[in-house]
């Protein structure tokens, strides 16, 4: 029996390894048939700049690809390393010296100064069974503000009532441009619209008329909508506005701040001047004091007159806040004004606004 058993298997040995060796002659690697040649993939270039292009927009390319080998060429799959980027090709089975393209839409990121990307084909060549296409594009922003912000410095009310301001604006799309105070109501001093010429940069037209007393601080955003549907925003930038507003009658100086030590004390007591900037006036009184609610429970404030004009002394309380503290100090000036000889004219109330700060 022993014999027997091994001459079956001799027989099967005998017939197995035939076929054995012509698969391993017929075959050199994954889908390539020896008999069929040897694909081989040839690609116009791996890596290209496509130079700058505004963020969000579109940016295309083509790379070509040949098979110079002896056999047929597939491309199995062909995929992206990013969300921004699609990537497909125009055939994906290339005879001995057929060519395909490589077609790539890159919608560059609108946060990113240089976005980079890759489009990988997965081949049967045995030498690039995945072959990586690389992709730079350097994006300019789609809106930008030249300053980006606006010191309009002293303002002097009793000189002028009406200021004009502009800023330069980068859009790439002039005519989807629209710009609005932030956060403020109709009344607001503040105002602003877009100027457009010919052959010129857009351009912000900001106007300050009759401005309140004191500091002066708002924003303005200026959105870019699309050209074909407005309600579709590409971007939006903000500029923001600070000076200080002058009248007849001023503080000196113009802000008080007071500092909250370790223990939560208010360190010291702050006095400033108020005086007319008008020679004609004369301070007689100040009248109707007001602090804002966030100032109150932490502060006295206390007015005074001499020879010299009037003075405000603001003394810090027992109780202090737990965090930094700001807000205003309003009250009236009482004026009198007076002719060359002295003689009073008119009596004029004018408004006075102080910001003050409690500071940690």
């Amino acid at each position: 029996m022993g014999d027997r058993r091994k001459r079956v298997a001799l027989v099967m040995l005998g017939v197995m390894l035939p076929g054995l060796f012509w698969s391993l002659v017929l075959w050199s690697g994954p889908g390539v048939p020896l008999n069929a040649g040897r694909p081989r993939l040839l690609v116009e270039e791996t890596f290209r700049d496509l130079g700058e292009h505004a963020a969000g927009s579109l940016v295309h390319s083509e790379v070509t690809i040949v098979n110079t080998g002896t056999g047929p060429l597939h491309i199995s799959k062909v995929r992206s390393t990013c969300g921004c980027t699609e990537a497909t090709i125009t055939d994906r089975n290339l005879p001995p010296g057929g060519s395909s393209i490589v077609a790539v839409d890159i919608r560059p990121a609108t946060d990113q100064a240089e976005t980079n990307v890759s489009a990988i084909l997965e081949t049967n060549d045995p030498d690039a069974a995945e072959c990586v296409l690389r992709f730079r594009v350097r994006t300019s922003p789609m809106l930008d503000i030249y300053p980006p912000s606006l010191q309009v410095g002293l303002l002097d009310a009793s000189v002028a009532r009406r200021w004009q301001f502009t800023a330069t604006v980068l859009s790439l799309n002039e005519a989807g441009l629209t710009a609005h105070v932030r956060g403020t109501s109709e009344q607001s001093p503040v105002s602003v619209m877009v100027d457009r010429r010919p052959g010129e940069r857009a351009s912000l037209r900001i106007e300050i008329v009759d401005p309140p007393i004191g500091p002066l601080d708002a924003e303005i955003a200026i959105v870019l909508a699309d050209s074909s549907d407005s309600r579709m925003i590409c971007a939006e930038k903000q500029i923001a506005i600070a000076g200080f507003v002058n009248g007849p009658v001023e503080a000196v100086p113009n802000r008080v701040v007071l500092s909250v030590d370790g223990d939560h004390t208010l360190e010291g007591n702050a006095e400033f001047r108020v005086r007319a900037r008008d020679p004609a006036l004369t301070i007689v009184d100040l009248q109707g004091l007001r602090l804002s609610e966030s100032l109150e429970p932490h502060l006295a404030v206390e007015f005074g007159l001499d020879a010299a004009g009037a003075s405000v002394k603001v003394r810090a309380l027992d109780t202090s806040p737990t965090a930094n503290s700001k807000g205003d100090c309003e009250f009236m000036a009482v004026c009198v004004r007076r002719d060359t000889a002295g003689h009073t004219v008119a009596t004029e109330t004018r408004a006075v606004r102080v910001p003050v700060a409690l500071q940690r």
